[in-house]
């Protein structure tokens, strides 16, 4: 059976996902943080995560809103083991890298810790080369595209992980001017190295 297709909830799901790309970016870069830091002092990094967190529930909510979310897509009888085995296989994978960040910093408490003991802590994570990341560039957004596509077996499920796909591919791509201006050459000998998302070279930073 055939699903009928909806252009405007599907255009209207986008533009949800591009208000939150942009937002998402301009919130992490340098004009931002110019004007909000001062403001919200140590807890800029946990106003930052809420404000992302509350953008990116409210867009999935219009996605199941606008699009059919139980009714699953015609697949093949073997479709939905093999996605749901991708969907595992990401989850795990996302455990395992989120153990090579310093999970503390990026939700904030490693900030508020430091401005209760008098001292500043940087939002900013060491260039990281070591582990996943010897493999491609973006750990944990590979792991999130595999999630996604494991969830795909629906219309909703579906446009979810074709936006979600090219959000973290045009996100990574935002997020490696801002690498390239902290840790300069390093960095740019590192991207020209390792694959961004797909390991297609191995195990490609060997230092």
């Amino acid at each position: 059976m055939s699903l009928p297709f909806d252009p405007l909830a599907h255009a209207l799901y986008g533009l949800g996902w591009l208000s939150f790309g942009l937002s998402h970016s301009w919130l992490a870069g340098p004009a931002a943080e110019r004007r909000f830091k001062p403001l919200f002092g140590a807890w800029w990094r946990i106003v930052y995560n809420v404000i992302s967190t509350l953008h990116i529930l409210l867009v999935m909510a219009l996605g199941g809103w606008l699009l059919p979310a139980g009714q699953p897509l015609p697949l093949p009888d073997w479709a939905p083991w093999a996605m749901g085995a991708v969907g595992v296989l990401g989850v795990g994978l996302m455990v395992w890298f989120a153990g090579y960040y310093d999970g503390m910093r990026l939700l904030g408490v490693t900030q508020l810790k430091g401005a209760h003991e008098g001292h500043a802590e940087s939002d900013e994570e060491p260039l990281h080369r070591v582990g996943p990341h010897r493999y491609v560039r973006h750990p944990l957004y590979s792991a999130g595209i595999l999630i996604f596509w494991g969830l795909a077996f629906t219309e909703a499920g579906l446009a979810t992980a074709i936006w979600a796909t090219l959000y973290f591919w045009l996100g990574s791509r935002h997020e490696e001017r801002k690498l390239t201006r902290l840790f300069g050459e390093d960095y740019t000998r590192y991207r020209n190295t390792v694959p961004a998302l797909i390991p297609w070279k191995g195990r490609a930073w060997v230092e």
